[in-house]
Order: C-alpha cells, then sequence, then structure tokens
C-alpha cells in the first residue's frame, strides 16, 4: 500500500523511507513500524499542501475528476507545471490517454474539495 502511495517516484520513495527511518530511530525503535510511514507520508503530504498554490489545487481537483489535462490557454502553464512535477501524471495505453493526480495527494484532494 505505502509503495503505490509513493507513486513509483523514486525520489518519493526515498523521501517517505528516510523520514519513517528517522522517525524510527528517534522513538529507539530497531525497525521500522506503519506508523512511522504513515508519518512519513503525511509528513510529504503537508509539504505539497503548503507549497502548492490555490490555482494549482484548483487544477489537480478538475483533472481528479476529469481525468484530463491537455488544455490550451492560460491554463495550460498551469498543467505543465503540475505535469512536470509529477504531481499529476500522464498515462497511456491502446484505450487511449488520462491523467491522474499523484496517488499521495489523494486525502489532500478530498480536503481541498471540502474547502469554501
Amino acid at each position: 500500500m505505502y509503495a503505490i502511495e509513493s507513486t513509483g517516484k523514486l525520489s518519493e520513495l526515498v523521501e517517505i523511507m528516510k523520514e519513517a527511518s528517522l522517525n524510527a530511530f528517534r522513538m529507539g525503535q530497531k525497525s521500522i513500524s506503519k506508523n512511522d510511514v504513515a508519518a512519513a507520508l503525511e509528513k510529504l503530504r503537508m509539504t505539497f499542501d503548503r507549497t502548492l498554490t490555490e490555482a494549482h489545487k484548483k487544477k489537480l481537483l478538475e483533472i481528479n475528476k476529469c481525468k484530463e489535462a491537455r488544455e490550451e490557454g492560460p491554463d495550460s502553464v498551469l498543467t505543465r507545471e503540475l505535469l512536470f512535477s509529477l504531481t499529476a501524471v500522464e498515462y497511456e495505453d491502446e484505450e487511449g490517454r488520462w491523467c491522474e493526480i499523484d496517488p499521495l495527494l489523494r486525502p489532500l484532494v478530498e480536503k481541498w474539495s471540502q474547502s469554501p
């Protein structure tokens, strides 16, 4: 489950492992627990929550809903920023192309969608 939440991005997986290891070490544990990993995931999520702009968050909500990121116009720069940062990821198979948000962000998307 936790590997899936790291989106397959090696840098995210390494960050999660580093934070979980540090959590375990600080608590005097000999191994990493699920709670350590969960805390590391939450810390990374909060970093995204603080650093993404309101425009980025709004665009991620749209992408999550429609599974599409390609567009022209003023939002195209915003979309490219999300795709380049891998907070939104485009996939393609024999059935076509679609876009998803970083699975790590799903709890945040739920939170953002409930915000006024």
